[in-house]
């Protein structure tokens, strides 16, 4: 029945593996499947790059954005993802891009900045692009040498924890 139905076999494992199952548990998930632990590991990998890859290859030159949001995830000690959000001026939320870097640098911003340009994404020339960011001076530096005079606002939720840590 898998060999038959491989597509959605293989769907129903990179569901579970999203949702947090482990590659281990996948073959007592799907007993049956022919599906080691192994198998659904490479599957995973695969499909996260398939993913990745149309996220970083979808042209963004259609888009109107007025907004540009910009911060710092840690992802370990000594491993942080820069992540980039779009809001578009009819309202929608698009995740897009991140870099992955050491530290929230400007080295890192400009990397991701630049593969957004390329991408298409770029302010409009009758408004300022509206960009909110933590408070990182080396975020703020790298977004004033992409965009010509950009509105700068502060989080609300960073200067909410910043505020909280002296109290």
């Amino acid at each position: 029945k898998a060999a038959k139905n491989a597509d959605k076999v293989r769907s129903m494992i990179i569901k579970a593996l999203g949702s947090g199952v482990s590659s281990n548990d996948v073959s007592r998930l799907f007993p049956g499947a022919a599906a080691s632990s192994s198998q659904a590991a490479r599957q995973w990998v695969k499909e996260g790059l398939a993913m990745l890859e149309k996220l970083r290859g979808r042209n963004l030159s259609g888009e109107d954005f007025f907004c540009l949001m910009i911060d710092g995830i840690h992802l370990g000690s000594d491993v942080m993802a820069v992540a980039a959000l779009g809001i578009t001026t009819d309202g929608r939320e698009m995740m897009l891009d991140f870099e992955i870097g050491a530290s929230e640098n400007k080295e890192v911003c400009d990397t991701l900045l630049r593969r957004l340009s390329k991408r298409g994404f770029k302010d409009n020339s009758s408004r300022r692009l509206l960009v909110v960011l933590d408070g990182s001076e080396a975020l703020k530096s790298s977004v004033i040498s992409h965009f010509d005079n950009p509105i700068m606002q502060r989080c609300v939720i960073h200067k909410e924890r910043n505020i909280r840590s002296y109290l």
